[in-house]
């Protein structure tokens, strides 16, 4: 049975990123050369239910009578709190909006990082390559920043005693001076380096 290509539109609800490779100068390119928009948004199962209702009519229509289990969900479920984990991706890179839904554009798209109060939009899509490969993705279109985090340390870390990491250098020829130059003149932002040693 052919799977039909009918767009099944979603709103997440609003939740808290956790991976978030969202803004247009910095797809995550770890397993795609040319790049891919990803995010993860943990969601508390009430405020799941709307989009978890579209995924199951989804899967239900185009893999009747199949277990989930059996298919690719970009799901996951937490289970210590319940907690919702949908993960989205585009090859595109998503529109903004603000808290109002006024539209963010140009040089006013935020940098988006974890820990980040955003509400998703796009589209459920079903699809199957073969017996092994088939389920469902969540097409990232839109995202509403509701709470911004932007740029700070990685998450997750608190300060604790230990290790000190050292001063920088001061640089002591031109050659040193000519990378450091370069290197502060990157358009890769100091959240993507980070964010580089992070799986998704």
């Amino acid at each position: 049975m052919a799977i039909s290509n009918k767009k099944n539109p979603f709103v997440s609800g609003v939740g808290t990123a956790r991976y978030a490779w969202i803004h247009p100068d910095r797809p995550d390119t770890a397993f795609n050369a040319d790049g891919e928009y990803k995010l993860q948004l943990i969601l508390e199962p009430k405020a799941a239910q709307r989009i978890m209702s579209v995924i199951d009519s989804v899967v239900a229509d185009a893999f009747p009578g199949e277990a989930q289990s059996k298919l690719s969900i970009p799901v996951d479920t937490e289970e210590e709190t319940g907690n919702v984990i949908l993960k989205m991706k585009s090859k595109f890179p998503p529109k903004y909006t603000d808290a109002s839904g006024a539209p963010i554009v140009g040089s006013n798209i935020p940098n988006v990082w974890g820990g980040s109060t955003l509400q998703a939009y796009g589209n459920v899509k079903a699809y199957e390559v073969n017996k092994q490969q088939r389920g469902i993705s969540l097409q990232l279109n839109t995202v509403q920043v509701i709470a911004l985090v932007e740029g700070g340390k990685p998450e997750g870390f608190e300060a604790v005693e230990g290790y000190t990491a050292p001063a920088e250098a001061v640089v002591e020829d031109m050659s040193n001076e000519i990378e450091v130059v370069a290197a502060s003149n990157s358009k890769k932002p100091v959240a993507a380096i980070i964010d580089d040693a992070i799986n998704f």
